[in-house]
């Protein structure tokens, strides 16, 4: 049977290199179903994390588990979003540059298509993970020293973890999904800001063809809202209900610091991405209304003389009055009413979680 795709070839994930390097492309092209190799390798990374390690830990070490603290329940729900999240984003990218039709839209003559994709080169993804892997091990050997780690955690945690489940699952996940979110939020308008794009005024939707772009934005921001919304499930849910034991204390006052931190990070995206967009749409429009401008005053004897100017050709008059109709009725953002609503709701909704928590006695 054939195997899963594994994406792009032009566009391959860290997940996919990984995951074709330790062997799971083969495992999956014996099972009897299409599946998706990074699947198998995050499915065997949390059994190893949860199944093994956590039983270990309960069963035999004594130390912190599932059992002791049930909210860390939230970093495989977590894990499992990510791995479906990086794919969803590189998958919806490669179709909003589709969607745009870059070669029909371009006014220059030099093609832009290649400054599109890939979102991000895979060179500065594998610089990017090797740079967070060598960061990871420092901190293991020589700021925390192994010796120290082998007391706190053990052989079997701190092997199967530190050398297999961390590396090769949870780092490629984690920086993965923090390049492809700055490149929808930040690489993406100014590649279309760049390109110099012309707006599509027949557009059905009247989103100057970018839905797909304004649909890419918001979808990406509500799955950082979601990893955002998991972090604060592992910070307070113990303290919102005491019934859920765990063996930390409350949080200090800087996680709620921290936490406003990251939402500032998620609202500064989505809030530069909509503005960026914006800007080009407003321009290609006042300049397209422009141009209609200067059509009429040529047209007319006396422009300014509304009395005496009038255009005779009634043909042409319904012409500019049907692309005048067409231009102002194109919005200035690529998203409705309902979409803006949606993102103020996930905008809002972290933070006033968090503004809630610090304010309960």
């Amino acid at each position: 049977m054939a195997g899963a795709e594994t994406g792009s070839d032009d566009d391959p994930l860290l997940i996919e290199w990984v995951a074709t390097r330790l062997g799971f492309e083969r495992i999956a092209n014996i099972l009897p179903w299409n599946v998706y190799p990074p699947y198998l390798l995050v499915a065997s990374g949390l059994l190893l994390d949860y199944g093994v390690v956590d039983s270990y830990n309960y069963f035999i070490s004594g130390r912190s588990s599932i059992v002791s603290d049930p909210i860390t329940i939230v970093i495989p729900v977590g894990i499992i979003l990510g791995v479906v999240g990086i794919r969803w984003m590189r998958d919806a990218y490669a179709d909003a540059v589709t969607d745009l039709r870059i070669s029909d839209r371009e006014t220059s003559t030099r093609t832009e298509t290649d400054r599109f994709t890939p979102i991000i080169p895979f060179r500065y993804k594998l610089g990017a993970y090797g740079i967070g892997v060598a960061l990871f091990y420092g901190n293991l050997f020589i700021l925390l020293g192994l010796s120290r780690v082998l007391a706190i955690e053990g052989v079997v945690s701190t092997v199967l973890l530190n050398f297999f489940v961390i590396p090769l699952v949870y780092a490629p996940l984690i920086i993965e999904f923090a390049l492809l979110y700055i490149g929808v939020h930040f690489l993406l308008p100014r590649r279309i800001a760049h390109a110099d794009l012309e707006l599509f005024y027949y557009d059905p939707r009247n989103m100057g063809g970018f839905a797909t772009v304004g649909r890419l934005l918001k979808r990406s921001y509500y799955l950082f809202t979601a990893g955002l919304l998991l972090y604060f499930a592992l910070l307070y849910a113990p303290v919102i209900f005491p019934v859920i034991p765990t063996p930390y204390p409350e949080p200090e006052p800087i996680a709620a610091v921290v936490f406003s931190g990251i939402w500032l990070v998620g609202l500064s995206s989505i809030g530069y991405s909509m503005y960026r967009i914006h800007m080009v749409m407003k321009r290609k429009k006042e300049t397209k209304i422009r141009e209609l401008e200067d059509e009429i005053r040529e047209l007319l004897d006396n422009p300014y003389d509304i009395n005496t100017s009038h255009l005779a050709d009634a043909d042409k008059r319904e012409e500019i009055q049907h692309r005048l109709t067409q231009i102002k009725g194109t919005r200035e953002y690529p998203s409705t009413f309902t979409m803006w609503s949606q993102i103020a709701l996930s905008v809002l909704l972290p933070q006033a979680l968090n503004l809630a928590v610090q304010a309960a006695p």
